[in-house]
């Protein structure tokens, strides 16, 4: 059972990671077009891989620190690595890093085209993914209430995207793109999972694999083949540009360890919940940074499928009691 403290925890978590993906979009449509779609998905990654890099040093340190303290030196050999972690799943590794990238390099081309708040609305298709993942693959329940609303979602998505028209021709392709970020997500997050659940890696263990396969990926295809490294991160000597890359850097950063903080420390029901404004404030913040407004259909867009997530997620949380009551 969860303490007042580790609710808390989760809670305040909970709410730092909707701030933090709020601003992903934002920070991304300000990008300068000295940058190419490519190179800057990969500053992107790289710069997460970075950052990261000091936040699992610190983890090591506490944990080796950790065991020092509960062991003697006859069991000193605890300290090394297990045979669970030197034995990790490259391979499954290689395909999430390889995922994360694709997804990320379709964030930065949809943002070419769509601006940030459409990106925040096309994200959340992640619902409409998520409940056909669960009911195709994991054989979970899905109720009339459930299906309804994802209904409604891709109706009100439809509507946005089509700049409330309803017309296909009207939908931009870089929206079309950001539509299939989050089946990506889910895909790899799917796969993420286990090694979390096994404890094979902890979650900064695992942004910072991610990462780094992600960014090396990346590298490889983008300066092997197409572009001078030379010339090209020279980009990066003028002060926004550099500003930019490290700012996206850490907001994924914070992003990504203040959701896993959340889950890990409240329901899971209730940090989805708090996740389910966000294209609100990145159409606030959108608008606050680049002065052009929020147009009508993507407000009544945004209301519709914030609604109906929550009224998913809220329904998703009620049948989970509901079969954990008649179990029992």
């Amino acid at each position: 059972m969860k303490t007042s403290k580790q609710f808390n925890v989760g809670l305040i978590s909970a709410i730092l990671c909707l701030l933090a993906v709020s601003t992903h979009p934002v920070i991304i449509d300000l990008h300068s077009e000295d940058f190419d779609v490519i190179f800057y998905t990969f500053c992107t990654v790289f710069f997460e891989f970075i950052l990261s890099t000091p936040v699992l040093m610190y983890e090591l340190l506490r944990k080796r620190h950790h065991i020092n303290q509960n062991y003697n030196d006859n069991t000193a050999e605890i300290i090394t690595p297990t045979n669970a972690r030197i034995k990790r799943p490259i391979f499954r590794f290689l395909i999430i890093g390889g995922i994360f990238s694709i997804a990320q390099l379709f964030v930065t081309f949809g943002l070419e085209s769509a601006d940030a708040t459409t990106a925040a609305i096309a994200f959340k298709s992640s619902m409409i993914f998520t409940i056909i993942f669960g009911f195709v693959f994991l054989k979970e329940e899905v109720s009339i209430t459930q299906i309804i609303f994802t209904a409604v979602i891709f109706v009100a998505l439809y509507y946005s995207l089509s700049k409330g028209t309803f017309t296909p021709l009207k939908i931009d392709f870089g929206a079309i793109i950001l539509v299939l970020v989050p089946l990506l997500w889910t895909v790899g997050h799917t796969m993420t999972k286990p090694l979390l659940q096994e404890k094979i890696s902890s979650p900064t263990e695992v942004i910072w694999i991610r990462t780094g396969i992600g960014s090396s990926i990346l590298a490889i295809v983008y300066f092997g083949i197409l572009a001078n490294p030379i010339s090209t991160f020279s980009i990066l000597l003028r002060p926004a540009n550099l500003i930019n890359v490290i700012l996206i850097g850490l907001a994924y950063l914070m992003g990504h360890l203040f959701w896993y903080y959340a889950i890990k420390n409240t329901d899971i029901a209730l940090s989805s919940a708090i996740q389910a404004p966000q294209p609100i404030i990145t159409a606030i913040l959108s608008t606050l940074v680049q002065p052009g407004g929020i147009y009508g259909y993507q407000v009544i867009g945004i209301s519709f499928i914030v609604t109906s997530i929550l009224i998913i997620i809220f329904d998703k949380r009620n049948q989970n009691i509901s079969v954990y009551s008649r179990s029992g």
